[in-house]
């Protein structure tokens, strides 16, 4: 919870459901716990002392995205 604020914005997206499984396994070699709280996905959450609204978040979740080039992650 934001100390400035009564609100604290997280979003979540989904990532590709193969990329999903290759992290899960890796999830569950090291942080067990972590993969039966949910699958991999990727999170944009507000710092504490950023105070913001609805709208810069959204405008700013969009500048990110929109600047992120494809990228192949290949996990061993």
């Amino acid at each position: 919870m934001s100390s400035y604020t009564l609100v604290t914005r997280i979003l979540y997206l989904d990532i590709p459901k193969k990329l999903q499984r290759q992290i899960d396994i890796l999830r569950k070699i090291y942080n067990p716990d972590a993969v039966k709280r949910g699958i991999a996905h990727l999170s944009f959450k507000q710092d504490e002392d950023f105070i913001i609204n609805n709208k810069q978040f959204i405008s700013l979740i969009e500048k990110y995205v929109k600047n992120i080039k494809p990228f192949i992650l290949d996990l061993d």
